[in-house]
């Protein structure tokens, strides 16, 4: 049973919608009175984690960046709002690429690279659409253009995203969005893993081990904090690799691939069921507390990486509400593919730049390697993928960086009475 106000809270926060289509739209506001009307007129068709009777067919949710808080009259400075979103997306992406603190935003995927937009600096707003089907996604864009144009904020550019593979899996294959936190006194449970505290979630709520998770001045409970990316997933290059390692290591193809995710394809866990795919088993049900030296799940494979599933680490999970982009894979078709989405918490240091800093990319885990599938593989931090096989010790080499980052901004998801607050 929930015991939060569900009407004041942004919906996905809480729960993922399961709608097909989705865009996102990055808005720039170049007057606080332009703003303030565009708020005032988005705030009524915000989704909240209300239950409902009939799924809806559309569902919005919104999010500001730090500069358009400033926008908006929001003295951020004085607002109690977190630093590394006050300093954003792209200055933690120049500013921490070191060994011990690295985000992987260099090289190709620095903040220099990004999409225009996103990479602009200009983001002030991300109003995300989710949709049943793309008619509904259209018509309820005229709508959306028609309230900027009315509003006098500048439309920066959309990012669309469609579950075109279907059962909810990524261009690598592999069945996705499995693990979700259990929030406390958010909606119904929804597998085997533990009730992760409140305040890890949703701001104004005691988080784990009691530590407090105010929000900001202006908005004082109810709101959360997003990190907004966009990952290119080199799909010819991941699967060119799986081809030719199993020819050169005498592996399955699906073997490596199941290794890299440690999950099968089906999202089974190696953990669970080592040697084959088992429908019958746990999806979530599992820890790594008996598999050392890691011969069911390699210490480099995906979700062992970005979940260290033990009850040490509680404050460290994030809520994905994330989905495919690009059309369904045809080899070297040169078409664009990747991921696209929120990734939610309520401190944006402890919970997803730690993940990605000291979990993907760091050495906490593991000294000798990162993150085969989403970490920061290049020069300086070559691949490293050992995994068992038929009780043989393999070393998997000669793969690069398959994961890279487009763009990104870090938000602020404002409650329905934050919103009408910025919209005054």
């Amino acid at each position: 049973m929930t015991n939060l106000p569900l009407d004041q809270i942004q919906g996905f926060v809480l729960r993922g919608y399961s709608h097909p289509r989705a865009r996102h739209f990055t808005i720039h506001v170049p007057a606080a009175t332009n703003g303030k009307a565009f708020v005032a007129a988005i705030t009524p068709l915000i989704t909240t984690a209300t239950i409902w009777s009939e799924k809806p067919l559309v569902c919005f949710n919104v999010g500001f960046t730090a500069d358009g808080l400033q926008a908006l009259g929001v003295d951020v400075a004085h607002a109690n709002l977190s630093t590394e979103f006050v300093e954003g997306a792209i200055q933690r992406g120049f500013k921490y690429t070191g060994d011990n603190y690295d985000l992987g935003d260099t090289g190709d995927s620095a903040p220099n690279h990004w999409i225009l937009d996103l990479g602009s600096g200009d983001v002030h707003i991300i109003l995300s659409l989710y949709a049943m089907n793309p008619n509904a996604r259209d018509t309820a864009t005229a709508a959306v253009l028609q309230m900027i144009r009315d509003g006098g904020v500048k439309l920066l550019g959309t990012h669309d995203s469609d579950d075109v593979l279907g059962d909810s899996r990524v261009h690598f294959g592999y069945h996705d969005g499995i693990s979700q936190p259990n929030i406390a006194g958010g909606t119904a449970k929804t597998d085997d893993q533990p009730v992760v505290a409140t305040g890890e979630f949703v701001l104004g709520y005691p988080a784990e081990a009691n530590v407090p998770r105010p929000g900001p001045t202006f908005d004082p409970q109810n709101g959360s904090y997003s990190a907004f990316r966009v990952l290119k997933q080199d799909v010819d290059g991941f699967f060119a690799f799986l081809a030719k390692a199993a020819s050169q290591y005498e592996l399955p193809q699906e073997v490596i691939q199941a290794k890299f995710c440690g999950r099968w394809a089906d999202g089974t866990p190696l953990v669970l069921s080592a040697d084959h795919p088992d429908p019958g088993v746990s999806l979530n049900d599992f820890d790594y507390s008996e598999d050392f030296p890691a011969r069911k799940c390699p210490i480099a494979s995906h979700i062992r990486r970005s979940q260290r599933r033990n009850e040490d680490t509680q404050q460290h999970r994030i809520l994905r509400r994330a989905f495919p982009y690009g059309p369904p894979y045809v080899p070297q078709d040169g078409q664009e593919r990747g991921l696209i989405g929120h990734f939610i918490c309520t401190s944006l240091q402890q919970q997803y730049e730690f993940v990605i800093s000291q979990w993907v990319n760091g050495t906490t885990v593991d000294a000798t390697s990162r993150d085969a599938l989403i970490g920061a593989i290049d020069a300086d931090h070559p691949p490293s993928f050992k995994l068992y096989w038929n009780d043989a010790r393999v070393k998997v080499e000669g793969f690069g960086r398959f994961t890279t980052t487009r763009g990104g901004a870090y938000c602020y998801l404002p409650s329905i009475a934050g919103l009408g607050a910025l919209g005054r």
